[in-house]
């Protein structure tokens, strides 16, 4: 498979800090070295080279960031509790905005496009540029306080609502793409709790196929390793050959077949909603499984 040159992109948004409630925009840098385009995480999951490129002076980045007091649960047991965990959402960081131009570049939205969480505006920003119409729904008052009225020249425009709750109130699809970024964490258990369900919500209803979310290959790469590393002849081989290997592949993947084939491998990751997918998979993983 060919894949997209690697390529540095310049920020679009310029925002202050500033803090609302437990939310903030904040200013940190990169000092001049070497600074990632595509790590190594990303390459194994892909298929794609790692990349990094060297700056002689220092960055600035915008960072949105959520503030959580700690409750003394789970790790980190260097902090004491009621004191406040540090979450960051998204950056401008060349890393980034490497993922979502790539997206802009292979798919050339034009018409109206729906934008999943506005983050910092990047995706939002430079949509506004090349669309006749941008509209972006975002869960947190916060978020859009913090960043909107900075855009307001930006060309889109926010929707103050749950995404999944949006979309599960349309009475049909006026959006000719659509980009997705509602989450934190890029593992595989946010395809299954998130990304699927919302792409398979979207194809099931509307029809409508051109649905990215941020970082979904990553997720699909990773999903793709559960299946083909759990199938039964794989387990077979590496226990012959005298390996550790786990006994199953995790409560999630239960429902499926313990032998899958690549190509039902790739029906089952790229095509979640479609009528294919659901004749075979639907029935297994009835849509009220999820959380939302």
């Amino acid at each position: 498979m060919k894949h997209p040159a690697v390529e540095w992109y310049d920020s679009p948004i310029k925002l202050p800090e500033g803090r609302i409630g437990n939310w903030a925009v904040e200013h940190t840098e990169f000092k001049p070295g070497k600074v990632v385009l595509l790590d190594h995480r990303e390459s194994y999951l892909t298929g794609r080279p790692a990349t990094f490129v060297k700056i002689d002076r220092p960055l600035k980045q915008h960072v949105l960031v959520e503030y959580a007091e700690f409750t003394g649960s789970g790790c980190g047991e260097e902090k004491e509790e009621g004191s406040m965990m540090r979450g960051i959402w998204m950056s401008d960081e060349p890393r980034e905005l490497r993922q979502a131009a790539e997206w802009l570049i292979a798919t050339a939205p034009t018409g109206k496009v729906l934008v999943g969480g506005l983050g910092l505006g990047v995706i939002a920003t430079w949509l506004g540029l090349v669309s006749a119409s941008v509209t972006v729904v975002e869960i947190r008052d916060e978020v859009v306080d913090l960043v909107f009225p900075h855009q307001r020249k930006a060309g889109y425009e926010p929707i103050r609502a749950d995404l999944f709750r949006y979309l599960k109130k349309l009475k049909s699809w006026p959006y000719d793409h659509a980009f997705l970024d509602i989450w934190q964490s890029t593992g595989e258990a946010t395809w299954w709790s998130t990304l699927m369900p919302m792409k398979r919500l979207i194809r099931q209803r509307f029809g409508a196929t051109s649905v990215h979310g941020w970082m979904e290959g990553t997720m699909v790469g990773q999903v793709r390793n559960t299946l083909m590393h759990g199938n039964q002849s794989m387990l077979k081989m590496l226990a012959g050959a005298g390996l550790s290997v786990p006994t199953s592949r995790g409560w999630k993947y239960d429902a499926l077949p313990p032998e899958m084939s690549e190509e039902e491998i790739t029906l089952f990751t790229t095509e979640p909603g479609s009528p294919a997918w659901e004749k075979e998979y639907g029935p297994l993983f009835p849509l009220t499984r999820f959380s939302h």
